[in-house]
């Protein structure tokens, strides 16, 4: 009798996972198929890439995991994207920060531990 409901499960849970694959549309598997030969041929990845693809990923969560399992059994590297205002925000933060620097006079001594260690030193 517990033979027969776990055949019944098994069968239930082959059956949900082929209705999955079914549902997935031509033009997404295509998509999906195109974006790994072209990771495989560049040897990396970048996460906008895959998004691009998987626009509502969470419909795909089983497809963008066996997606992702593909993408690391062939060692291919996922990136995550940068754009390019960040890039100038931390430029612009460093040279902030440069900027404030060289304003510093070297005349007094800002440091607490410093003004201690040369108040020892006298």
């Amino acid at each position: 009798m517990a033979k027969a409901k776990t055949k019944k499960t098994t069968k239930k849970t082959n059956k949900a996972t082929e209705d999955k694959t079914k549902k997935v549309p031509k033009a997404l598997q295509k998509d999906i198929t195109a974006l790994f030969k072209k990771a495989k041929k560049m040897g990396c990845v970048t996460q906008d890439e895959v998004l691009e693809v998987f626009v509502e990923p969470e419909l795909y969560t089983d497809l963008l995991d066996d997606f992702y399992d593909q993408i690391i059994a062939n060692k291919i590297d996922v990136f995550e994207s940068v754009s390019e205002d960040a890039d100038a925000e931390n430029v612009s933060d460093v040279e902030r920060e440069l900027e404030v620097l060289s304003t510093l006079t070297s005349s007094g001594v800002s440091d607490p531990v410093r003004m201690y260690l040369k108040e020892i030193g006298r």
